[in-house]
Order: C-alpha cells, then sequence, then structure tokens
C-alpha cells in the first residue's frame, strides 16, 4: 500500500456545540519512521505563516503544493525535515496559519490510513473560567486556536517562527503572543523555546520595539516568561536588481541558520535539564 500524503496532525473544531481537539496519529508514524528511533533526539520547530513560510519549508526540504488557504484556525500540520533524518538531530516542522477568517475546521471524516481521536478542548476565558461551548463572539474562535499552540506546541518547541507579513503584520503577531502569555503555563520545564518574527518591509530593531510595545499593551505578562529571546528577521528586498537575487538567497540562509543555532541551543539546555527525549519517548508526549 502506497503511503498516503496528508500531513494533519491537530485540529481543533466544533461538534454537538462543544470544541474539540482532534488528535491524528501524524507524529506517532513520523517518529516511528525514523531509522533509530530509541537513539534519535528530534528537535521541533513551530512555523506559522503562509506564503512566505511556505517558501521557508521549501529551504528546509518540505515541499507544500498547495497554499494553505482552507486552513482554519488551530490546524496545525507536521512533518519532517529531510536533512539530517538519519542523523542524532533530525527536525519535525509543526506548521500553522492564522487566517484572516474566523473559522474553525469541520470535524474530519474518518479515513483509512490515519486514527483520528477527538477530545472535547476547554477554552480559558481571561484566565478565570473554562467553557467548551463554542462563543457568539468571533475572538472565541482565534483563542480556540491559541489554546493549542499553549498546551500542545510550546511545551516542545524548540523555537516559534511568526512569518509576520503572511497573517496581516507585527501587530497580529502581538495579539497572538498576548493571548498565548495570558494563559495558564502548561508546563514546569524551565526550558523555553525562542521566538522569532520574519518581517518583509521593517527594519528589525523598529519591528522588534513595535512588536514588544504592542504585546505591552495587550497584557501585564512579559515575553520572557514564555519565551527564551526575541530574534526579529528582515526579509527586506532594496537592492539593486543585479544583487537582489545573490542576496535574496543569503538572507534565507541567515533564517535557516539562526534557526540550526536555536534548536542547537535547545538541545543543549534539555540535556542539562534533563528533558531531552527520544522520538520513542517524544511519540508518547505528542
Amino acid at each position: 500500500m502506497t503511503r498516503c500524503k496528508h500531513t494533519g496532525w491537530l485540529r481543533v473544531a466544533t461538534k454537538d456545540q462543544a470544541y474539540v481537539v482532534e488528535s491524528s496519529d501524524r507524529a506517532q508514524r513520523l517518529l516511528d519512521s525514523l531509522p533509530r528511533p530509541d537513539s534519535q533526539y528530534p528537535s521541533i520547530l513551530v512555523m506559522i505563516g503562509n506564503a512566505a513560510k511556505r517558501a521557508a519549508l521549501q529551504r528546509l526540504g518540505v515541499d507544500i503544493t498547495r497554499p494553505n488557504t482552507t486552513r482554519g484556525h488551530g490546524e496545525i500540520h507536521l512533518n519532517k525535515a529531510p536533512v539530517g533524518a538519519s542523523g542524532a538531530r533530525p527536525t519535525l516542522i509543526a506548521d500553522a496559519d492564522v487566517p484572516p477568517h474566523k473559522r474553525l475546521g469541520r470535524p474530519r471524516k474518518s479515513t483509512l490510513c490515519h486514527e483520528v481521536v477527538a477530545r472535547p478542548l476547554s477554552i480559558s476565558h481571561g484566565g478565570s473560567t473554562t467553557s467548551t461551548m463554542p462563543s457568539a463572539m468571533p475572538p472565541a474562535t482565534v483563542e480556540a486556536g491559541d489554546q493549542i499552540y499553549n498546551r500542545m506546541l510550546l511545551p516542545f518547541a524548540d523555537a516559534v517562527c511568526f512569518f509576520a507579513d503572511d497573517i496581516g503584520g507585527v501587530e497580529v503577531v502581538a495579539q497572538r503572543l498576548a493571548s498565548w502569555l495570558n494563559l495558564t503555563t502548561p508546563s514546569t520545564s524551565s526550558v523555553r523555546p525562542w521566538l522569532v518574527v520574519v518581517v518583509n518591509g521593517d527594519g528589525e530593531d523598529s519591528a522588534r520595539s513595535r512588536l514588544l510595545q504592542s504585546i505591552r499593551k495587550r497584557t501585564n505578562a512579559h515575553v520572557s516568561e514564555r519565551f527564551h529571546g526575541v530574534r526579529v528577521i528582515s526579509l527586506a528586498d532594496k537592492t539593486p536588481k543585479s544583487l537582489r537575487r545573490r542576496l535574496d538567497s543569503l538572507r534565507w540562509d541567515i533564517l535557516s541558520n539562526e534557526l540550526s543555532y536555536m534548536t542547537e541551543t535547545k538541545r543543549v539546555e534539555r540535556v542539562l535539564a534533563s528533558c531531552l527525549f527520544s522520538a520513542t519517548h517524544l511519540a508518547g508526549f505528542l
């Protein structure tokens, strides 16, 4: 039987007037497919965006053939970077979008190729009460997606990378980060992921300043409570045409190298904190 091409892993949906999170066996299958899962220690990158994100994934060897125009909030796909997959430090890439609409996905239909389990999802409003009932207010839809990042990705991620222009700009990134910061921390681990924000039109310093200022307007929580550090990388193209192609490649190389550096620092930190998991153990958590 040929392998299916489904990459969906996590998905927030509504069923019987309640929120549910659907989890497929995608993570288990990817980790089981590694040649030595007991002695390989994967890193996890979270990449959030659309067009620029697809370009970044392609440079990492992950090909997404169709635009992600139909994804809902809280819909996470999972892939394995081909480079390094047979070595001691493979990389899993969780990719998602923050679409402009306020829709969640519909419950998945049963498939023959993947096991899908649906569980109730409680939504915290303002950090005080929880509910499994969808609200009439559209923001609750987006908040339902935030729960997935907070509970199931941040505890295991080495870096979270937003492609700001894909999702509406730095202000939208700040909105989502502030929402995450206001949620209860699901893990007691001292290891926190790096935060990367990729911009196209701004200088890195000014974009970073605007991002942090916008977050402070929305929450009293500090970014350092959930992230190791903040790095803004600009892909702005202000070069003559004669140099554009060469420098365009260089800018993407800078992003790729930065992510590699971040995953390596987190690996060392996880070793020191005794929370670096083999692929076999990680599959049990995911």
